[in-house]
């Protein structure tokens, strides 16, 4: 497995992810789960109204995440992508806490996984199970691009 640096990630969370949202996820030649649980339909508008706190820390991380990984190298080190990571979380620390607190019912166990494995590459530059963070992140994308306005990116 090798750690590459996902551009689009890096602007989302979201995760940032989060949204940033998942950036220096590991990855094998191996497809990724499909986001099975993504919603399949339009969204209502009872479903966009309680998305929207947490659409909102999305959006909040995704300007942070901007921010701290501007000026990323190409290819980073393990060490830089580790600082950057937590700088991430030490700059959007009321947000992550948001994004947990706020995450709907849908999504709330792959955002704490993606959030688990956010904080232990900025600890240890090694998330504990990046096939299952991977996984978490894109069913978290999926559900955004449906119910967060501008999708996961915010565009």
């Amino acid at each position: 497995m090798t750690t590459t640096v996902r551009t689009a990630a890096l602007t989302a969370l979201a995760l940032g992810f989060l949204t940033l949202a998942g950036c220096g996820s590991s990855e094998s030649d191996a497809p990724r789960a499909a986001a099975s649980s993504a919603p399949q339909v339009a969204p209502s508008s009872s479903t966009a109204r309680d998305a929207e706190p947490y659409c909102t820390h999305v959006a909040e991380l995704n300007g942070i995440g901007e921010q701290v990984f501007a000026d990323a190298p190409e290819e980073p080190t393990a060490e830089d992508m580790a600082a950057r990571w937590q700088r991430l979380l030490d700059e959007g620390a009321t947000s992550v806490d948001g994004l947990l607190s706020s995450a709907p019912d849908p999504i709330a166990q792959d955002v704490e996984v993606f959030v688990t494995d956010l904080r232990a590459r900025a600890a240890t530059g090694t998330g504990p199970d990046p096939e299952a963070a991977a996984a978490a992140e894109d069913r978290v994308r999926a559900w955004e691009e449906a119910y967060c306005p501008g999708g996961p990116d915010g565009s």
